[in-house]
């Protein structure tokens, strides 16, 4: 296994267990899975309020198709990878074969109805990362090539999985990608926090929270991309909201904790043992 392989394992048990995102939700499926949940719609919920979007008609960031409400948008490529390229991909990492299938079965995957369920697999066998559709597989199978079961199994195409060997990717690159191609409209903060969230938890468990989620973003925002303005300035709201718990668990715990002079002082001699 390379470096770069083991890098991305660690950044998917790293992200894993991260929560508060705005538009999707992430959980761990064994070492090797990540099922990242995206919102087909935001604007339908909660979501939209305060949140900057691309316009809905814009193409340019993805090649993939979203097919919502029958209003189908252009695309230059088919949005699963064809028998034919899952092929070259793997002999292009050393591996025989004609299909690229996930460990999990579809039926081991579930999510709510209004998010699309991708499952990442970091297979060492496999040589690069892929994603696979588990659910809603009309808004990506548009095509009656692509309606059949089997190829339901075929991964998305994306651009973080063709380049793996071109280009420093990281899981953040690959969720980015998916908001992208799935969420509707594009979000221009794909990793836009919600910070109501953490009202939903016990004052200890949120700041917990919060220094997760502190560290993906001081990590993505280490690299460059065009969303980065955004992320910084969810960053510095989120460490806000951070040092403002910090300072509340501490100042509980002080007063908590018995003043020396109400300590009661045992009368009875130490017996060394």
């Amino acid at each position: 296994m390379t470096s770069k392989f083991q890098q991305l394992l660690n950044d998917i048990t790293n992200i894993g267990s991260v929560t508060g995102f705005k538009y999707f939700t992430l959980q761990l499926n064994g070492n090797e899975e990540l099922l990242c949940s995206v919102l087909n719609n935001p604007l339908t919920t909660n979501c939209g309020h305060g949140f900057e979007f691309y316009n809905v008609n814009d193409t340019t960031s993805s090649n993939i198709t979203v097919n919502d409400n029958k209003k189908s948008l252009k695309k230059s490529k088919p949005p699963l990878l064809s028998q034919a390229s899952q092929t070259c991909l793997l002999k292009e990492s050393g591996n025989i074969g004609t299909g690229l299938p996930p460990a999990s079965p579809t039926e081991s995957c579930t999510s709510d109805d209004g998010y699309t369920l991708f499952l990442i697999g970091a297979y060492p066998n496999y040589g690069r990362p892929y994603v696979w559709v588990r659910n809603h597989h009309d808004r990506f199978l548009t095509d009656p090539d692509f309606k059949n079961e089997i190829n339901k199994d075929s991964p998305v195409r994306l651009r973080s999985s063709l380049e793996w060997y071109k280009r420093d990717i990281r899981i953040w690159d690959i969720i980015a990608e998916l908001i992208t191609i799935s969420c509707r409209p594009v979000p221009r903060n794909p990793f836009a926090i919600d910070l109501d969230y953490y009202d939903n938890f016990p004052l200890v468990e949120s700041t917990l929270s919060t220094g997760a989620a502190i560290r993906t973003l001081q990590d993505i925002v280490s690299y460059d991309h065009q969303y980065n303005d955004k992320v910084w300035d969810t960053l510095q709201q989120l460490t806000k909201r951070h040092f403002e718990n910090l300072e509340a668990v501490v100042g509980n715990w002080y007063t908590n904790v018995p003043h020396p002079s109400t300590r009661k002082i045992s009368s009875k001699p130490f017996i060394p043992t």
